[in-house]
Formats: structure tokens, sequence, C-alpha cells
């Protein structure tokens, strides 16, 4: 007697494309995560370099501030500044397939970024939390 086999490879199909799917976006969302952190990043060591060359100025955080706002107008920018080191924490919320599927805020991108002067030498070190 001969089995029938024609429908099991249909059954499969339709059991692992969601998975490849799901799959393919969790990949898509890690690496739109990835990309703004890097961004981010970008934009933390320009601003900071920034506030470094012009430490002087009274408005430097205001002036720093708003050239983080030029790059990213949703960003949620804190600064310190105080013995000529610069502090600077920001984050903001990326929009991903699964955030917008489930409707959430996103995913929190966070960058870390301190920067002093010592003996007329510019140093920029990034946070690790």
């Amino acid at each position: 007697m001969k089995l029938n086999n024609k429908g099991q490879s249909l059954v499969l199909f339709v059991l692992i494309i969601p998975i490849l799917i799901g799959i393919m976006a969790m990949v898509i969302d890690i690496g739109n995560v990835v990309y703004n952190r890097q961004d981010l990043d970008n934009i933390n060591k320009i601003v900071i370099e920034e506030g470094l060359n012009d430490i002087n100025n009274p408005n430097v955080v205001n002036e720093i501030q708003e050239l983080a706002k030029l790059n990213n107008k949703d960003i949620i920018f804190k600064v310190k500044f105080s013995d000529m080191e610069f502090y600077i924490e920001s984050s903001y919320y990326v929009k991903g397939i699964f955030s917008n599927i489930f409707d959430t805020n996103g995913y929190l991108v966070k960058s870390i970024y301190k920067g002093y002067i010592d003996e007329n030498n510019k140093h920029i070190i990034k946070k690790i939390k």
C-alpha cells in the first residue's frame, strides 16, 4: 500500500513561514536599534567635542543642547558641566516592527559620554552601563 504525502509539505510550510517572518522582523528591529545607537553615539561625540572647544563660553551648555536637538529633535538630552568636565546622557525611543504591532513606545536607545580637558589634552570617554 502506498501513502499519499502531498499535503504534508503544505502544512510544514504554513507552520514555518510565521516563524521565519518573526525572525526576519527581529533581525530588522535589532539592526535598526544598533544603527540608531551608533547615530546617538556620533551625536554625543560631536556635541562633547564642540563643548570642549568652546568650554570658556558661559552659554556652552545651551549651545550644545541646541546642537544635539538640530541633529535629532526627539532626543532627551541631559548635560552636567563642572570643573572643566562634561557629562552627557542622551536617549530616545526607536520605533520598530514589534513596537508598532504591540503599540509600545519603542526601544530605548541610550548613550552616555564624559569629556574633559587635562593639561590641554581633550579626553572623550564612552560610559557603559
